[in-house]
């Protein structure tokens, strides 16, 4: 009989064809899982590139907070403890980036600097704000939020277990430009220091896992530990 099909034959099409339809439905779920994943950790080629910049983050750091001995300074209060606290922190955040020590507890560690950081930060902005009620506290609030959200970030993706090195980079190149224009609104010695620090920090969380290791001089940290 013309157009007849052994029923052994239907049936093999029929789970070959519901064999297709689950292996569709399986890649499809794999790329919106891909479209949801972050961007991945930067790749550790140039271990010397990473040591110098964060070399230069440092340097830049100390020399603003050298700047700003050079202009008139208020009284010993709870917003300079918080200062000096964040800067503190953020001077020991880019000494672990850039050396090769306490190994093991490298996660922890930067755990514990940018919380402590970030919660320093954020309780100066409050108070800088309800000092100066006139700019309002809320928009205040919520610049220091945008400035630090490469260090949220960061924190998220350690306590994530997951590599943001590239998003904070990205957010940083945005807070580049905040900070410029702040420059060009009030030019200081201090905020171009702060704006050459953002800049390096840049080429830092681009160019290298932060989250996983530091760098150091020598080619052998290149090596995942």
């Amino acid at each position: 009989m013309a157009g007849w099909i052994p029923p052994e034959l239907e049936a093999r099409s029929k789970a070959a064809a519901e064999r297709d339809i689950a292996t569709a439905a399986k890649l499809a779920e794999r790329q919106k899982k891909r479209k949801r994943e972050p961007l991945g950790a930067p790749e550790p080629r140039n271990p010397r590139f990473a040591f110098a910049v964060s070399g230069l983050c440092v340097l830049f750091l100390l020399a603003g907070r050298a700047a700003g001995f050079a202009g008139p300074r208020g009284g010993f209060d709870i917003a300079a403890i918080l200062d000096w606290v964040s800067f503190a922190l953020t001077l020991l955040l880019y000494l672990k980036f850039m050396l090769p020590v306490l190994k093991k507890p490298h996660r922890v560690i930067l755990i514990a600097l940018l919380a402590g950081r970030l919660a320093s930060d954020i309780a100066f902005a409050a108070l800088t704000a309800l000092a100066e009620p006139a700019r309002g506290a809320l928009p205040t609030l919520a610049l220091a939020v945008f400035v630090y959200s490469p260090l949220l970030l960061l924190l998220y993706g350690l306590l994530r277990r997951r590599s943001t090195e590239k998003g904070a980079g990205l957010l940083q190149i945005l807070v580049v430009l905040v900070l410029l224009l702040a420059l060009i609104g009030a030019f200081s010695l201090r905020n171009v220091f702060r704006l050459s620090q953002a800049v390096c920090l840049v080429f830092l969380l681009i160019n290298w896992p932060v989250l996983s290791r530091p760098a150091s001089w020598e080619k052998e940290s290149a090596v995942p530990q």
